[in-house]
């Protein structure tokens, strides 16, 4: 009887302990499939526009390629690249994928168990495809920019890809530097053009790529990694400091340390230790999690698309964002190709007239930028959506990956801006995500849910201990 009694308690135990876990964990599991279902379902309406004329090269300058796949380039692997090599002005910069047509850009936000990774919410166009560039420039590139092409996954080369790889090899000239950024080496790898050489990648990568590919010298714990004709960069915002080693090894430390002062960049240390403030996250990083799971209305957020703005403030923005489960909208008055500062050709999802219900507008601005006070006039002219925010960024003002990882702290909490700083490998100062750890509303919601499962909990455990009522019967 007394073993009947103690099981009895245990199995209430249990079941109580699992009520209050597993209720608000599968609450929280339903909306994060909600919020990445909504980002995820994202689809570029066609773009009615004529292409944009190809570019023509300047001949005293060097060409730098960043290549795109038709298919998925993750945003901050290749923006900010391509934004420092063009301010650097030692080069040619140009985007080139297999064909001219516009390209998704996708975020770090992979679902769990490589499902999947989200679109970042913006689409552009390559300056070439791979025959635009044999027609206009029909020379081996003196840089060859190699990020994180997303349908690639270690030891995978979809049939798709095939063409970016042909491309690598048969332009992979003597005088060719190449530089492969974070997730990049998954694709450079497969070339063969790393065997014999040291190299890094994505920190997640690097111990199958050990038994994987032994003729590759890997190194961890590093933002880059120099060996001569191939230069690697470690995960996601390490390949600013790839990038910026690169302009300074063809270009000199004077052109390196002015374009990383023309972008707000303060990290020169990392030019000269490529281990300096290196921690890429150890899995899982639940920092994040709270905001995902139980921030239940997900935001709605709009930015404004307008030519001049800056490319690596455009990939912090959308790319932090979506990391979080934003859901970004990209506008313009309307729907047409628009450059940014350097030249990148991007597609707007909706014009004005048709944008989507939001809960936050947002304007990318520069101290010396007098675009965007014209598109925040113009947006908040029309009514009936919320007023513009500026984000401030560039020379003169907090670097773009700082200035949108503060606006995450003001509205999610120091703890997922934090949590966020630690995914891209981009540490800030302490005083920039400071404050509450997780904001109310997304500690609340499990809480109540756990209380309510206690109470469906008691009402049925005394329900069963009542027990049926029992009419007596004939004498």
């Amino acid at each position: 009887m007394q073993f009947k009694q103690f099981r009895r308690t245990l199995l209430r135990g249990v079941l109580l302990a699992l009520t209050l876990v597993l209720l608000p964990l599968a609450a929280g599991v339903g909306v994060f499939s909600y919020k990445a279902h909504t980002i995820g379902a994202d689809t570029q309406p066609a773009l009615n526009a004529p292409l944009p004329p190809l570019p023509t090269p300047d001949p005293s300058r060097r060409i730098a390629v960043v290549l795109l796949s038709n298919n998925g380039t993750e945003i901050t692997d290749a923006l900010p690249p391509y934004e420092l090599l063009a301010e650097s002005g030692a080069f040619n910069t140009y985007f080139v994928a297999p064909e001219r047509r516009v390209s998704p850009m996708m975020s770090a936000m992979q679902l769990p168990f490589g499902i999947a990774r989200l679109p970042a919410g913006l689409e552009v166009l390559p300056h070439y495809s791979f025959a635009d560039y044999e027609r206009i420039v029909g020379r081996a590139p003196d840089l060859i920019v190699i990020p994180n092409h997303t349908a690639f996954a270690p030891g995978f080369v979809p049939v798709s890809e095939r063409p970016v790889l042909q491309w690598i090899r048969a332009h992979a000239a003597p005088q060719t530097t190449i530089l492969s950024i974070c997730a990049g080496s998954r694709a450079l790898v497969e070339t063969g053009l790393l065997n014999g050489h040291a190299a890094t990648g994505a920190a997640i990568d690097l111990a199958g790529f050990r038994q994987r590919y032994p003729e590759v010298r890997w190194q961890a714990g590093v933002r880059w990694v120099d060996d001569g004709e191939v230069i690697s960069s470690g995960t996601l915002t390490a390949g600013i400091d790839a990038t910026l080693h690169t302009i300074e090894r063809l270009a000199g430390r004077a052109v390196a340390e002015r374009t990383a002062q023309a972008v707000g960049y303060q990290h020169l240390d990392r030019l000269d230790d490529p281990a300096a403030e290196y921690q890429p996250p150890v899995p899982p990083d639940l920092g994040m999690l709270p905001n995902a799971m139980y921030s239940w209305g997900q935001a709605d957020v709009g930015v404004l698309l307008r030519d001049g703005i800056s490319e690596t403030a455009l990939a912090a923005l959308l790319d932090l964002s979506t990391m979080n489960l934003t859901h970004i909208a990209t506008l313009a008055p309307q729907r047409t190709f628009i450059r940014s500062r350097h030249g990148m050709i991007m597609a707007p999802r909706f014009n004005y007239a048709e944008a989507p219900a939001l809960d936050r507008v947002i304007v990318l601005n520069t101290p010396a930028d007098p675009g965007a006070a014209m598109a925040v006039e113009e947006w908040n002219g029309r009514g009936g959506q919320p007023q513009v925010e500026l984000l401030m960024s560039g020379a003169g003002a907090a670097f773009a990956y700082d200035a949108v990882i503060a606006d995450i702290a003001r509205h999610m909490g120091g703890a997922v801006a934090r949590s966020t700083s630690r995914n891209f490998v981009y540490p800030v100062d302490m005083e920039i995500v400071r404050g509450a750890t997780w904001t109310p509303s997304l500690i609340l919601p499990p809480l109540l849910i756990g209380v309510l499962g206690l109470g469906l909990f008691a009402l049925l455990t005394r329900r069963r201990a009542d027990g049926p009522a029992v009419l007596a019967g004939p004498a």
